[in-house]
C-alpha cells in the first residue's frame, strides 16, 4: 500500500482525488480507515497485540484483494505522519501491512493553520470534543508541554495553568494546537527521522508546486507509472478547492489574525517555515506583527 500523510487541511483529500485513476488501476482513498472503523491506529495496534486479531482485518483484506488484481491501493491522512517518524510505530504498522510508498504532503503553514483554526472556530470543534470527552482537554495540554520540552521553547501562556473553567483556554488551544501540529509534522527533525525509517520509500511533495507546476504533477504520476497530458493535469490542478475559496491571500489572512496569533505563529513555526522555503508567507506575518 501507499500512504499520503500530512496535517489536516494540507491537501490530502485533493491528493487522493488526483491519485485515483481507473485506466492505470490506481486508487487512493481519503481517511477510509478512519471513516470505516472509528478507531485510531494506536487502539488498533493495542487490540491486535492483545488478541492477535487485526482490528483492521476487513480494511486490509479489501486493500489486498484489489492489489492482487493489479491495483495500486492507497489511503490519505488516515494514518498520521507520526507513524512514519516513529520507528516503533512503523514497526507495528509493518506487522500488518506492506508499506510500499509514503508521500509526505506539505502546505504553507500560514494557509494550513488559518484553514484549521477557521474551521474549528466555525464548528466549535474543540468545544464539542471536550464536552463529550473531557480528557481531550488535558491531552492537548500535554501535547503543548511535550512540544515545549522537545523544542526548548517556552510559550507565553503556561499550558499547565489552562483550565476548562476559563472560557479563553479553549480558544487558545484551538489556535495553538494546529501550529504545533504543523511544526511537529514538517520539522527538519521529523522529516529526517522519517527518511531514516523509510529510505527511498519516502517522498516529500509541496501542495503549492503540485497545484501550479505541470512538471511536478507529471513526476508524481511517474511514481505510479501513470501518464497524464498537460491538458489533463491543468484540469486536475484546478480542482484544488483552496483555489476556489475567497480571502485566501496572505495579506487578507494576516489582516484577520490578531497580533497575539501572529506572535505565536512566528514563535512556533518560524524555523520550519524557513526550512521549507516559505519566507514570503513568514515575512508577511512578521511584517504585520512588527507594524
Amino acid at each position: 500500500m501507499f500512504f499520503v500523510v500530512g496535517t489536516g487541511h494540507c491537501g490530502t483529500q485533493w491528493m487522493s482525488h488526483v491519485l485515483t485513476d481507473s485506466p492505470t488501476q490506481l486508487k487512493c482513498f481519503h481517511e477510509y480507515r478512519n471513516g470505516y472503523y472509528k478507531i485510531n491506529w494506536k487502539e488498533g495496534i493495542r487490540r491486535h497485540q492483545a488478541n492477535g486479531v487485526s482490528a483492521f482485518k476487513e480494511y486490509f483484506a479489501f486493500m489486498d484483494h484489489h492489489r492482487a488484481l493489479g491495483w495500486q491501493m492507497g489511503d490519505s491522512n488516515s494514518w498520521g505522519a507520526d507513524n512514519f517518524v516513529s520507528s516503533k510505530k512503523l514497526q507495528d504498522m509493518e506487522g500488518l501491512v506492506e508499506v510500499e510508498k509514503v508521500l509526505y504532503l506539505i502546505r504553507d503553514g500560514v494557509l494550513t493553520v488559518n484553514s484549521k483554526v477557521s474551521h474549528q472556530m466555525k464548528h466549535s470543534s474543540l468545544q464539542q470534543l471536550v464536552q463529550t470527552a473531557p480528557g481531550e482537554f488535558e491531552k492537548r495540554k500535554r501535547s503543548v508541554l511535550r512540544w515545549e520540552e522537545q523544542k526548548g521553547i517556552k510559550l507565553p501562556v503556561n499550558a499547565e495553568d489552562l483550565s476548562l473553567k476559563d472560557p479563553q483556554a479553549l480558544n487558545y488551544l484551538t489556535a495553538i494546537i494546529p501550529m504545533i501540529q504543523w511544526d511537529k509534522t514538517y520539522s527538519e527533525q521529523s522529516l529526517a527521522a522519517a527518511q531514516q525509517n523509510l529510505g527511498d520509500r519516502l517522498s516529500v511533495w509541496s501542495l503549492e508546486k503540485l497545484t501550479t507546476q505541470v512538471s511536478v504533477m507529471q513526476e508524481l504520476y511517474e511514481m505510479f507509472e501513470a501518464n497524464k497530458s498537460e491538458k489533463e493535469i491543468k484540469k486536475l490542478q484546478k480542482t484544488d478547492i483552496n483555489q476556489k475559496i475567497k480571502n485566501r491571500k496572505l495579506e487578507t489572512i494576516s489582516d484577520s489574525w490578531s497580533s497575539e496569533l501572529k506572535r505565536l505563529f512566528v514563535l512556533i513555526c518560524e524555523e520550519t517555515m524557513l526550512y521549507h522555503g516559505y519566507q514570503e508567507s513568514l515575512a508577511t506575518i512578521k511584517g504585520a506583527q512588527d507594524a
